[in-house]
């Protein structure tokens, strides 16, 4: 019992340490308020398309759609099933999961370096584009960003303590779960393993039974997607093959790749972006701020393969 209690501390914060923080408790009434209001404009909207069309998938349930993993539609499914069929209901996974991925940020920058930055990151979170219009409408994305944030944070742990198998083990069903909602997420383990090939102290890990036991959890999740697509001629894969121009072969596309970077810009504010873009040249070479700082930066900037992915 006392090792589970321990287990639960690292993972998620021992809530009476960090009430203690000043930045912590700040962190957590900003949380609340920008969630209330995320509440309130929620109602006040109509349905976009892919809200409409998860939640029309959601009434005939199946271990995948078309495109996309059956995250989504189970959510929704779940919380209309529980509190009625009503727009705000159909929003409610979203602004709940916005603010969970608000504390999960806070963690982040509180265990890469300490409070006061793990507050400025929730701040600075919440009035980005993306994130804020992410915030309130129930697609993939807010489940897609929650269990990739929660997977960085749980495979940190697991770098801390690599014989710990639970730690490697909950990062592999983290990924699993975010990749029921994107496939996106599955981009994450391609992090997790070039961060280790990058770190010559942590190379090591790349062949070892934590490894091994979070891709085996990971591929748990992977099988129901993959019968389905397999009884129904791969619509789902050729969908992902033809959304990444893969069926013309591989050529550079700079128009693409332009696109793909201004649209970033775009969603995460211009600002902000040049904030990211200063920070990230600010390094020379592989990690020099720390591995901290590599593993942030590895995690969070988008991976450039990942357009083709979306």
């Amino acid at each position: 019992m006392l090792c589970e209690a321990r287990a639960l501390s690292l993972n998620l914060g021992s809530m009476t340490g960090i009430l203690k923080s000043r930045e912590a408790r700040w962190a957590l009434i900003w949380i609340g308020l920008v969630t209330l209001f995320r509440l309130w404009f929620s109602r006040r909207l109509d349905l976009v398309g892919d809200e409409a069309h998860y939640w029309e998938c959601g009434r005939s349930l199946d271990w995948s759609h078309y495109g996309k993993g059956p995250g989504a539609a189970f959510v929704i499914r779940m919380f209309t099933w529980l509190l009625g069929d009503w727009v705000w209901v159909v929003r409610l996974p979203a602004v709940l999961l916005a603010a969970g991925t608000g504390w999960l940020i806070f963690l982040l920058g509180r265990t890469f370096y300490d409070d006061r930055v793990g507050l400025v990151a929730v701040v600075a979170a919440s009035v980005m584009p993306l994130f804020a219009v992410g915030s309130i409408l129930m697609t993939i994305d807010p489940l897609s960003v929650f269990f990739w944030a929660a997977a960085a944070l749980t495979f940190w742990k697991a770098m801390e303590e690599p014989a710990r198998k639970r730690h490697w083990a909950f990062t592999g069903l983290l990924v699993g779960l975010g990749f029921q909602a994107k496939y996106t997420n599955a981009a994450e383990l391609i992090c997790f393993l070039a961060f280790l090939l990058l770190v010559p102290e942590k190379r090591r890990l790349i062949l070892s039974r934590g490894t091994f036991f979070m891709l085996g959890m990971f591929f748990l999740f992977t099988i129901p997607i993959l019968l389905w697509n397999a009884f129904r001629e791969w619509i789902g894969a050729v969908h992902v093959f033809e959304g990444g121009d893969f069926d013309r072969g591989f050529r550079p596309d700079f128009g693409k790749f332009a696109g793909f970077w201004l649209l970033q810009a775009i969603v995460v504010s211009p600002l902000m972006f040049l904030v990211m873009l200063a920070a990230f040249w600010e390094r020379d070479g592989p990690f020099p701020n720390g591995i901290r700082a590599g593993w942030l930066g590895g995690f969070f900037w988008p991976p450039p393969f990942s357009w083709a992915w979306c």
